[in-house]
């Protein structure tokens, strides 16, 4: 154990073995965005019961490189792994230093998770200003292009965003359900102006139509689909958390 001569466990030595399975992970899929390396680690341990993520997420907090990926659990696609997540973070929270990143995004879920987590994520946020002096800081928002589908016969529209990047361009999608909220949210990869025009175009193929709208307009649709899904007890998916750290907004 730490502090003492006695040698490793072989439970310590399979903590080890995980922790440095994480660090391997992570370091294949250098270049990707902390929300596509959850993704990775979602699919990976899909199979997996919802008690293995007891054990999982401490790990995630023995190594630098992700931590800011443990907070990411909570936007799991199981609902039951997200509730096993919620209750492992509430025990480390009193030991864990969360990094700007983390802080942020944590900031963020606290304006559209469900009612029955407020107490546990303000707590958490609390534990944090009291323990650290490392602080988030507020984001300068990117202002992308915006499209919208008309609302459809079903209630679902199709949110389009264009976000300028250090290769070009990046659309973001959002798939919104006037009575079930937030139901997809994808970021794809950056790309060129001519092949940004050429998927745009091939999207007008398919009779997708899509007309410019506001910010006012963004914030006023996603505001009734959060609060749909809070009111339901649910989350948006893992992407959408992404998009909302672009635009800045508050909800």
């Amino acid at each position: 154990s730490e502090g003492s001569d006695e040698p490793p466990t072989a439970a310590d030595n399979a903590e080890n073995m995980v922790v440095q399975s994480i660090q391997e992970v992570i370091q294949e899929l250098h270049g990707s965005s902390d929300c596509e390396i959850a993704e990775h680690f979602f699919s990976q341990s899909y199979a997996m019961p919802p008690s293995f993520f007891m054990d999982l997420l401490p790990d995630f907090y023995h190594t630098d490189s992700g931590q800011d990926i443990g907070l990411l659990f909570l936007l799991h696609p199981n609902p039951h792994v997200r509730q096993v997540t919620l209750h492992t973070l509430d025990q480390l929270m009193p030991h864990l230093q969360l990094s700007a990143t983390s802080l942020n995004r944590l900031n963020l879920m606290i304006q559209w998770a469900p009612l029955t987590w407020l107490s546990f994520l303000t707590r958490w946020m609390k534990l944090q200003r009291r323990n650290t002096i490392l602080f988030f800081s507020a984001r300068r928002p990117v202002l992308p292009k915006l499209w919208a589908t008309e609302i459809d016969g079903s209630g679902t529209q199709l949110l389009l965003l264009q976000f300028p990047h250090d290769k070009g361009y990046q659309l973001a999608g959002l798939l919104l359900h006037a009575s079930q909220g937030i139901k997809e949210a994808w970021i794809n990869d950056p790309t060129d102006l001519q092949a940004l025009r050429g998927y745009l175009n091939e999207m007008k193929q398919d009779q997708v139509y899509l007309k410019p709208v506001s910010l006012a307009y963004v914030q006023r649709m996603l505001s009734h689909c959060l609060e749909t899904l809070r009111l339901k007890n649910m989350l948006p998916p893992l992407r959408f958390i992404e998009i909302h750290d672009r635009l800045a907004m508050t909800f």
